[in-house]
C-alpha cells in the first residue's frame, strides 16, 4: 500500500496544479500559490533552471491542528 501511494504522489501528474512561466522573474511579479498543508502533499521540483530564483513565504496558524477528513 505504500508502494501504491508513493507511485500515485510521484506519477500522479493528472492530480498536480503546476506552474508555468515564460520568462524569467514572471513568478515574482504575476503569479502566486496558496494552498493547505493540511491536506495536500506539497513538493518542489527542480525544473525551473535558467527562470531566475525561486522563493517562498509560509504562513501558519498557532495551535494549528492536524487535519483529516476521510470523506
Amino acid at each position: 500500500m505504500l508502494q501504491y501511494f508513493n507511485d500515485l504522489i510521484t506519477f500522479g501528474h493528472d492530480l498536480q496544479v503546476r506552474l508555468k512561466w515564460q520568462q524569467p522573474n514572471d513568478i515574482v511579479h504575476e503569479y502566486a500559490a496558496i494552498w493547505d498543508n493540511r491536506s495536500v502533499f506539497h513538493t518542489a521540483t527542480g525544473d525551473h533552471e535558467g527562470f531566475g530564483p525561486r522563493s517562498g513565504n509560509r504562513a501558519v496558524g498557532v495551535g494549528e491542528v492536524p487535519y483529516f477528513d476521510p470523506e
